[in-house]
């Protein structure tokens, strides 16, 4: 979680509605594979074809983000 906020003052902010008090999200984005360039495979020899490790043959891949809430900027807590 981001910076802590003296006891003495708790009674006058709330958990943040964006990230439920977190002070960051996760999102996935969608990416190309780079070892494919998004065919799905590395190589082909006789019509077979030699799946891409990284993307399992899918040509993209998810990949997850940790990003920082705007909304209390990393605290956790917003003002009342």
């Amino acid at each position: 979680m981001g910076a802590l906020i003296n006891n003495n003052q708790d009674a006058e902010y709330t958990i943040c509605p964006n990230c439920n008090g977190e002070g960051k999200y996760s999102t996935y984005s969608c990416n190309i594979c780079p070892d494919c360039n998004g065919k799905g495979y590395l190589s082909e020899i006789n019509g077979i074809k030699q799946l891409c490790d990284l993307c399992s043959g899918k040509g993209k891949y998810e990949l997850l983000r940790q990003i920082t809430c705007r909304t209390c900027n990393g605290n956790g807590k917003i003002r009342k």
